[in-house]
């Protein structure tokens, strides 16, 4: 696990980072070291809260699901619960309380119900940059201000866009935020 982090940091992916730090989190739960589980899933959570990057907590399923709540119920009264909880929420198929028509479970986190295995669509992660960039596209923002913003040329932008687009699987600004926004990339716009 710590190779993965390590590649993480090294391309400069918050999602994979995330992810890394997620998975650490259950396999120290899994070893029965509960309180170093429970910190790294609050270092996990930390590094998610800011972009809204849940999905991952959701994509790793019931175990996931079982050591949030733990988390979330000695955080209780805290806003970072409440943030926590309503972007789970927000998440597409989080909504899902109803049988699933393939027969996936469910299971609840801080209250919403989600499918116990989703697919998870993005496979080659997003560099940070490009996030910013997807930020941008999110925000309905040209290429023009998505740069001025960044600091960066329109034609930096339009290479980033390319990446982005072929990263997820896309022709496009509005299936790239749709795309993105299904695998907890970004926020709804």
């Amino acid at each position: 696990m710590d190779d993965l982090l390590r590649y993480a940091e090294a391309v400069h992916s918050a999602p994979l980072r995330i992810a890394a730090v997620a998975h650490k989190a259950l396999i120290q739960q899994a070893q029965g070291r509960s309180h170093a589980a429970q910190t790294t899933i609050a270092d996990a959570l930390a590094l998610a809260e800011p972009r809204g990057f849940f999905r991952t907590f959701v994509d790793l399923s019931a175990p996931m699901a079982a050591l949030l709540d733990r988390y979330l119920q000695q955080i209780d009264a805290s806003p970072l619960a409440a943030r926590i909880t309503a972007a789970i929420e927000t998440l597409p198929a989080a909504d899902a309380a109803k049988p699933q028509p393939d027969g996936r479970a469910t299971f609840a986190v801080g209250g919403a119900a989600v499918p116990a295995f989703v697919e998870a669509p993005i496979v080659e992660p997003l560099t940070e940059r490009e996030m910013d960039v997807l930020d941008g596209l999110a925000k309905r923002l040209s290429n023009k201000e998505i740069a001025e913003e960044l600091a960066i040329s329109p034609h930096t932008i339009k290479r980033h866009t390319t990446s982005i687009y072929g990263k997820l699987g896309v022709s496009g600004r509005r299936q790239a935020v749709r795309r993105a926004m299904a695998a907890g990339l970004v926020l709804s716009s």
